[in-house]
């Protein structure tokens, strides 16, 4: 319908009122398709709502009844219904994140990029790139298939990386950071070179994956904040910290030089979870322990707790918030056919007495309602939305593992789904599975389901 119809020339602040009602995304969504007035009053009301720090129900976007390759259907779980609108998406990109209403998409070149479904705005950032450090352990990697073998190698990468690390200590006598209780203020050096040494008897090259990330943060809306905005990303075969500003034209790589510690080695590798709060990025790692990133002017990363448990991978580890904004440590307790079988939710107490908290459990998450999964952890108040489960967490999980092999002479990093997706809610109360969204055997294949924060609210 045209803007200049009588539909567009209705008073704006009428317009305002009617979406003060309008809960359901559906029902804004084709308020926004009426005309353009309508669609710029939408985009107007939505966008004073976010920057007032209104909660948003998360949505779970997942494939579509037909299994279309370029549009994802979006499902309340409060409703437990789909919704009727669909929403485009990147085809030949692989999803990993989701945050503040944007999809974070990475390439088969590493060129990470931002996409907002529901407005269609793109941001794309330069490539990652492989740290030489992995370029060595895909090449000792690839083609190890037998799981003994490939604990021996993982092994014996770190023995050889431990090593280098001491030469280096040795031989470098000014440092660019400076440690203090655990607190260092550098900006990492990037650990890459130039070319690969040839592999056996061709000029082979380690390729740069589409399966280079992990998991992506955004520290606030690129909408809200165009140019003071933060992507955090976990990166890599051995799951370390990489940041850009949106300012800068390239990525910052938090290195084993700029976490090293006098009692912990290497914390930013590794990484579980990361987490924006309170004006800081913090993350986990595999191992339970926090550290926590000030990226405000340089670079300042500080253990918070220490490692307290062995890797295993029986569990997932997520960092969520309270209610009242504290920092939650969530463990995914996964049977022998990685499906969900528990969770434990551990805030931070008192310190060990050498300055480092420790992680002390929860009993109860209150009227809190907590959203894991691919996208950064969502938590809002179960009473402020119908038919959300109070003390209780939404879950949406995907395991997997990656795989070096080789292609035509080129070293490939794939990544591989090796569980079936794992989708509900657990209660913290009487220790409870419910399951609010079941997937067709036929979906198995497509791209995992993510939550999302609706940006058309």
């Amino acid at each position: 319908m045209a803007s200049g119809s009588g539909w567009g020339r209705l008073p704006e602040a009428l317009l305002h009122s009617i979406l003060d009602y309008m809960v359901p995304i559906d029902g804004r969504i084709k308020f926004s398709a009426v005309c353009s007035q309508w669609r710029r009053v939408a985009w107007e009301h939505c966008r004073e709502l976010r920057s007032k720090h209104t909660q948003q129900l998360p949505l779970l976007m997942v494939p579509t009844p037909d299994n279309s390759k370029v549009r994802r259907g979006l499902y309340s779980a409060t409703r437990k219904t789909l919704c009727r609108s669909q929403l485009s998406v990147p085809h030949n990109k692989r999803c990993c994140g989701s945050s503040h209403g944007w999809l974070i998409t990475v390439d088969d070149s590493s060129v990470v990029t931002l996409f907002n479904p529901f407005s269609g705005k793109i941001i794309s950032f330069p490539p990652l790139r492989r740290l030489e450090s992995e370029k060595r352990l895909v090449r000792e990697y690839a083609g190890v298939v037998d799981s003994s073998c490939r604990k021996q190698v993982m092994e014996e990468f770190s023995s050889s990386e431990r090593e280098e690390e001491e030469d280096e200590a040795e031989e470098e006598i000014n440092h660019d950071y400076q440690e203090d209780e655990g607190e260092i203020n550098d900006i990492a050096e990037e650990e890459e070179t130039e070319g690969v040494p040839d592999y056996m008897n061709g000029a082979d090259k380690v390729s740069e994956s589409d399966y280079s990330i992990w998991k992506a943060v955004l520290s606030v809306d690129p909408d809200l904040n165009p140019s003071d905005y933060v992507l955090m990303v976990i990166c890599g075969i051995q799951k370390r910290l990489a940041f850009i500003r949106s300012v800068d034209k390239d990525w910052t790589y938090i290195s084993k030089k700029s976490c090293s510690t006098r009692n912990i080695r290497r914390p930013a590798g590794n990484i579980a979870d990361i987490k924006y709060s309170k004006g800081m990025f913090y993350a986990l790692n595999e191992r339970g322990g926090l550290l926590s990133c000030d990226v405000s002017g340089g670079l300042k990363v500080k253990m918070i707790t220490p490692n307290d448990m062995s890797f295993s991978f029986k569990r997932k580890l997520y960092l969520g918030e309270s209610s009242g904004g504290d920092l939650l440590r969530v463990i995914n307790v996964l049977d022998e056919k990685f499906r969900t079988i528990e969770f434990e939710v551990h805030g931070l107490g008192d310190g060990d007495g050498c300055g480092r908290a420790k992680w002390k459990q929860v009993e109860s998450l209150g009227d809190a309602a907590l959203f894991l999964g691919d996208n950064h952890s969502i938590t809002i108040l179960a009473s402020d939305f119908h038919g959300c489960q109070p003390n209780s967490i939404y879950f949406s999980h995907n395991h997997s593992e990656f795989m070096a092999v080789r292609d035509g002479g080129v070293l490939k990093l794939l990544y591989l789904q090796w569980a079936p997706y794992d989708i509900g809610v657990f209660n913290l109360e009487d220790g409870k599975f419910a399951r609010h969204h079941v997937l067709d055997p036929s979906q198995r294949l497509m791209p995992p389901p993510i939550w999302i924060l609706p940006t058309l609210m």
